[in-house]
């Protein structure tokens, strides 16, 4: 966007001189802000970055208008909007997820614990395989998200998959 806004002032009004001065500095200093509202939270979770980015687009699209590259501005806001409200359905059904971590102990029963995991949950289960947490020698562990949690409680899934044979332990992911 800001490269769009120095063709525009260069090519349309026909300015000369170092006047994107001004815009170099509203784009570093909302980069200076944004940076200081993301966050590593516990698990290294990053917090903050949509908020940060969304400060920096609005501080460009600010800068178009000001320049009166108004198409592009407008074009940049509803792009903004519209990807805004997308993501926005995307994070709700992933926060809705129920999430799992599993860590088996016996390599040779991995394949039959991710079947039952899998028979369990039905469907729009997303299994990925990480380090083991407890570090135990010959333990691997999994992340279990379900996105549809339509087989019961929390509670409920959580023993089921406990029951399990070859699982050590299951704890909320």
């Amino acid at each position: 966007m800001t490269s769009l806004c120095s063709v525009f002032v260069t090519t349309v009004s026909g300015m000369d001189g170092d006047i994107f001065r001004i815009s170099a500095q509203v784009i570093s200093g909302i980069g200076f802000l944004g940076a200081g509202i993301i966050l590593v939270k516990n698990n290294s979770t990053v917090a903050g970055l949509t908020t940060a980015a969304g400060m920096w687009v609005t501080a460009t699209i600010g800068v178009a208008f000001g320049y009166g590259f108004y198409a592009g501005g407008l074009l940049a806001a509803v792009i903004c909007v519209v990807n805004a409200a997308l993501l926005t359905k995307v994070e709700h059904n992933r926060l809705q997820a129920i999430r799992f971590y599993v860590e088996v102990n016996d390599i040779e029963k991995i394949q039959t614990v991710l079947e039952q995991i899998e028979t369990i949950l039905e469907k729009d289960v997303f299994i990925e395989t990480i380090p083991a947490k407890s570090r135990i020698v010959g333990s691997i562990g999994f992340e279990v998200m379900n996105l549809n949690s339509n087989r019961g409680s929390y509670e409920e899934i959580k023993q089921a998959i406990g029951q399990i044979d070859g699982i050590s332990f299951v704890v909320p992911g």
